[in-house]
């Protein structure tokens, strides 16, 4: 060693080339500082190493804690930890650095799941599957010259609300043309929950189920209307269809039968090829099914024409007995004693031809 100065318990000037142990601490004076020179074998400065904190630091203390496997330094009033600290416990690609009391390890979720935050879990935080995405209402238009869905997509329209309250959700068209090329060959449909409610091929239009029409002025086709198994309904109307046509055309497919029904009870049966309803007469109908009775007014004469083929009209058979419910005027004929009868005066009486003998009618 070189030279010392010895000055009390100082040493001034000293150049170690060795180990040197001390007995108490060693204390540097003012504004020195202290260079520590390591080399290919050794540090310059080893703090030392405890399996505990010690219970007597001052801030600025350092040592190493064997137990924790970390340095460790008195900042603040507290033990910090310096450096990388232990070892990591991430393991897996994705995982996350998390914390409860200590270091944690977050697995990575599964694929799509999204970081949550979730004050259950320990962390904190947690890999769930992502919510249902929330409807953004659209509050502007949308204005493009062409907009094109391609390779079978569909505009869909799902759970539109009501705004405000008790209104009917609804779609907006306020063009004057509202068009909708199909493709030649298709035809244009209209489904509810996923069943034909309407369909337009080639202006032929097809409803089915019921048709309901309560305030519609005016109706006009050029092509066809087909009813599959429904019906044309008018509600709340007092029943007046006019036609302003020469002809209204009721045409029936050949040997079909078609009734005319009043509160479902078929008044009218039609069997017929065609029938033409010309002012107040109709033409062409070959036959005529009654259930109930057609009531003449007052002084209106009722025609028959009679051909070389068939009377004009038919009075219709019944065997014995007599029908059981009659007014004055009825009349048939009886196949049992093959006579006419007729109801007059509240009694049945058989009518006799042109010199004949018996009970002579009216």
């Amino acid at each position: 060693q070189t030279a010392a100065n010895f000055q009390g318990n100082n040493f001034t000037d000293v150049v170690l080339t060795t180990s040197v142990s001390v007995a108490n601490s060693i204390s540097w004076g003012d504004g020195i500082r202290q260079t520590f020179n390591p080399n290919a074998t050794n540090s310059g400065l080893n703090v030392g190493a405890h399996t505990a904190e010690p219970s007597s630091p001052t801030d600025g203390d350092l040592f190493y804690d064997s137990t924790a496997l970390s340095m460790k330094a008195r900042i603040n009033g507290a033990w910090v930890e310096l450096g990388s600290g232990g070892a990591s416990p991430l393991t897996t690609k994705g995982d996350l650095f998390t914390f409860d009391t200590g270091d944690q390890r977050l697995a990575v979720g599964a694929d799509t799941f999204v970081l949550t935050a979730d004050s259950a879990e320990a962390t904190g935080i947690k890999w769930a599957a992502p919510a249902a995405a929330s409807q953004t209402p659209w509050v502007s238009d949308i204005d493009a010259d062409s907009f094109s869905l391609q390779d079978f997509h569909a505009l869909e329209f799902t759970d539109i609300a009501s705004d405000p309250a008790g209104t009917i959700a609804h779609i907006n068209f306020n063009s004057s043309l509202l068009k909708f090329n199909v493709p030649t060959g298709d035809a244009f449909r209209w489904q509810v929950n996923n069943v034909d409610a309407m369909s337009l091929f080639n202006n032929n239009l097809s409803l089915l189920g019921i048709v309901e029409i309560s305030s519609v002025t005016d109706i006009t086709m050029s092509g066809t209307l087909s009813l599959g198994a429904g019906i044309i309904q008018f509600d709340d109307v007092n029943t007046t269809i006019t036609q302003s046509s020469a002809d209204l055309l009721y045409d029936v497919a050949t040997g079909g039968t078609h009734s005319l029904r009043i509160n479902n009870i078929v008044e009218y049966s039609f069997n017929a090829t065609q029938a033409d309803f010309n002012s107040n007469n109709i033409v062409g109908l070959n036959d005529l099914t009654l259930a109930g009775n057609i009531v003449f007014p007052d002084g209106i004469r009722q025609t028959f024409n009679p051909n070389a083929t068939n009377a004009g009209l038919n009075v219709g058979t019944q065997s014995d007995p007599d029908p059981t419910s009659p007014v004055n005027g009825d009349i048939y004929y009886n196949t049992t004693n093959n006579k006419f009868r007729a109801y007059e005066n509240s009694v049945w009486v058989d009518m006799i031809v042109a010199g004949g003998s018996g009970d002579v009618v009216g």
